[in-house]
């Protein structure tokens, strides 16, 4: 669900909107804020993590680096200690609405697997 959620939030910083299921409410912002600067801001931490190009009118997030949660996290501690904390809420918002989002439509698994036999 991680790689998933990673997933949708690229998209939806890429063509400036919000991940379905995911508020401005859920990044803790101090001070009333309007949606199309707190993108802005995701789209130049993106390029400034080498994950994303500028291009005109926004962002491209490189194909390659789209599913990799592991570099997204290792990446995200180069930022400013400000920009590291909402990026990662959104990450962590998108991640709930995913798996939110599974559970609805009944494919959501905990990876817990019970195995029933006949016998031993």
């Amino acid at each position: 669900y991680g790689r998933s959620a990673l997933r949708s939030m690229y998209e939806s910083i890429s063509r400036k909107r919000l991940v379905t299921g995911v508020g401005l409410s859920c990044l803790d912002l101090s001070e009333e804020v309007m949606f199309v600067d707190v993108n802005s801001v995701f789209q130049d931490c993106l390029v400034q993590l080498g994950i994303a190009d500028r291009i005109t009118g926004g962002v491209l997030v490189r194909e390659k680096d789209a599913g990799d949660v592991g570099k997204f996290l290792n990446r995200l501690l180069g930022l400013k200690v400000v920009h590291q904390n909402l990026l990662f809420r959104y990450f962590c918002a998108s991640l709930d609405a995913t798996i939110e989002a599974a559970k609805k439509e009944g494919r959501y698994s905990e990876g817990v697997t019970d195995i029933v036999a006949s016998s031993i």
